[in-house]
């Protein structure tokens, strides 16, 4: 497989968009275009080429608290807030490359959070999160990954 890059790219945003609008059978709980469109300035899309594979949202603010829970989010936290391998490359390794490149352009920042949601079929993504070297934190609905 040719080597892949991270783009910020208004192309990789436009394949992203028209993949999620062709998407069928959506739930009220999955990522939808309005969604990635409020999104933009924190999107990056994984390409092998100039075709789309995969994509990430980051939230690189810091400054949103969880409403109810004992943790915040403090500044020098990067959050995976949405990241998806398009089906026809999964079963690849390439959520763990496009993890990685997001740790390795994650400087300044002390630790990558994530809220492992539930995926279209139903299954628990916090397993494969812990894979990553993802550890539960004090809020059941983070799990963070330290950065050296």
């Amino acid at each position: 497989m040719a080597s892949m890059v991270l783009s910020c790219e208004q192309d990789a945003f436009d394949q992203c968009f028209a993949y999620l609008k062709g998407c069928k059978g959506r739930n009220a709980m999955d990522f939808c275009t309005e969604d990635l469109e409020e999104d933009k300035d924190n999107f990056c899309g994984l390409m092998r080429g100039r075709e789309l594979v995969g994509y990430v949202t980051l939230n690189v603010n810091g400054h949103d608290l969880l409403k109810g829970e004992k943790e915040r989010k403090q500044p020098e936290d990067l959050e995976i807030t949405r990241m998806e391998i398009l089906p026809r490359f999964r079963k690849k390794g390439l959520a763990r490359a496009l993890e990685e490149m997001v740790r390795q352009h994650a400087k300044g920042f002390k630790r990558v959070i994530v809220s492992p949601s539930i995926d279209r079929k139903g299954n628990d993504m916090a397993p494969f999160w812990e894979k990553l070297g993802y550890l539960r934190t004090r809020s059941p609905c983070y799990l963070e990954k330290v950065l050296r």
